[in-house]
C-alpha cells in the first residue's frame, strides 16, 4: 500500500492493536482500529502505552455492521482477521463503500496453497492447531478471484508469502 502521513487508515478487525500502532508509528497514519472480540478499554490502553493515543482510536464493531459514512478512509487494512468476516461473495462490495475514490484495500491473512474443499478435508497438522476455522482460509487465486470479479478494485497483487507455511509448524 502506498500510505502516506496524515492518511485516515481503518484497520479491520485489529485485535490488540499490533497493526494500529505500526500504521501510526511508520506512516503517521490517523488510525480507527475497529475489533468486535477485544474490549475497547483493552485496545485504548495499548494504544496509550505505546505512544499513539492521539493518533488511533479503537471503536467496538462488528465488520458486518460498521458505524462509518461512505468514503471515511483513505485506505481499508485488515491482517489476520479477514477470514472471519470477509468470505461472503457480498462483503467486498459492502466494504469499498467505505473507502473514499482512490483508495486502497490490504488484506493479510493465513491461506491455502490447495482449497479445503478441493483437498477434501482440512489437513491435520492444521486442524491440530486451528481445527474448522481453516475452512475459511483459502488459496491467493481464490482470492484474486473473488474480488476481481467485482470490478469494485484493481487486484494489485495476491501471492502466499514465501515459506509462510513454515509458521504454522512453529505454533
Amino acid at each position: 500500500l502506498d500510505l502516506r502521513p496524515g492518511m485516515r487508515v481503518l484497520d479491520l478487525g485489529c485485535g490488540k492493536g499490533a497493526t494500529s500502532v505500526f500504521l501510526a508509528r511508520e506512516y503517521g497514519a490517523e488510525v480507527v482500529a475497529a475489533e468486535w472480540w477485544v474490549e475497547t478499554d483493552e485496545v485504548t490502553a495499548v494504544f496509550a502505552e505505546a505512544g499513539v493515543a492521539g493518533q488511533v482510536t479503537a471503536v467496538r464493531a462488528e465488520a458486518h455492521a460498521l458505524p462509518f459514512g461512505k468514503d471515511s478512509f483513505d485506505a481499508i487494512v485488515s491482517i489476520d482477521a479477514f477470514e472471519y468476516f470477509g468470505t461472503a461473495d457480498s462483503y467486498l462490495p459492502y466494504l469499498v463503500r467505505f473507502l473514499r475514490p482512490g483508495g486502497q484495500l490490504g488484506m493479510a491473512t493465513p491461506a491455502m496453497a490447495r482449497e479445503v474443499r478441493e483437498i477434501g478435508a482440512i489437513p491435520e497438522h492444521i486442524k491440530k492447531l486451528w481445527g474448522w476455522e481453516a475452512i475459511a482460509w483459502h488459496t491467493a487465486e481464490w482470492w484474486r478471484f473473488q474480488w476481481e470479479i467485482t470490478e469494485m478494485v484493481t487486484v494489485t497483487s495476491a501471492r502466499l508469502q514465501q515459506h509462510g507455511w513454515r509458521v504454522i509448524h512453529r505454533g
